[in-house]
């Protein structure tokens, strides 16, 4: 019989004893976030909810609303932000506090992405740009917003942090145990 003995390690412990294997455990990490995020069907949707939040937009592919700005923020506001308006308060929002006709978080898909999506809707619509115009921003947006999650969730901070709430522990080579 053979008996083998293995150190494991936190990823903090692992970077402070072993940086070699650190920097494995880390490339393991990036690797995981990049190929299969968690998020990623979130992410989709909340954007796509935000394009097709505009697609009814008059003149989507003909001339602008940019002639009246305020006409433009008038459509947004009647198509795409009072459908999400609360129209009674939760049990939730009577506890926390209620603002009648306050757009609740994230009012398409709950996840964050949403109220990002609206920012951008918000401001196209002020800057009176047309719904081809406002969905190419949208898109733009969504891309710049999936670069700066990869980029968060690879992060030397995030890293740690996932790896101490979620137990991940390495051997000193830096897989996986």
């Amino acid at each position: 019989m053979r008996t083998e003995a293995t150190h494991i390690y936190s990823a903090q412990e692992l970077r402070d004893a072993h940086p070699d294997g650190y920097a494995r455990a880390r490339e393991w990490w990036t690797r995981t976030v990049y190929d299969d995020p968690a998020w990623a069907e979130e992410h989709r949707q909340s954007w796509q909810r935000a394009v097709d939040a505009i697609r009814s937009m008059p003149a989507f592919n003909g001339p602008t609303l940019a002639d009246d700005v305020r006409r433009c923020m008038a459509w947004v506001e009647n198509n795409v932000l009072a459908p999400l308006r609360c129209r009674r308060p939760t049990t939730v929002q009577r506890r926390y506090g209620y603002r009648r006709g306050a757009i609740p978080a994230c009012p398409w898909t709950s996840y964050c992405a949403d109220d990002d999506a609206l920012d951008t809707i918000r401001a196209v619509a002020k800057e009176g740009l047309s719904g081809r115009d406002m969905r190419r921003r949208i898109e733009g947006d969504a891309d710049a917003a999936w670069g700066r999650e990869l980029d968060w969730q690879t992060s030397e901070e995030y890293f740690l942090d996932a790896c101490a709430s979620n137990g991940y522990e390495f051997t000193a080579d830096g897989a996986p145990y």
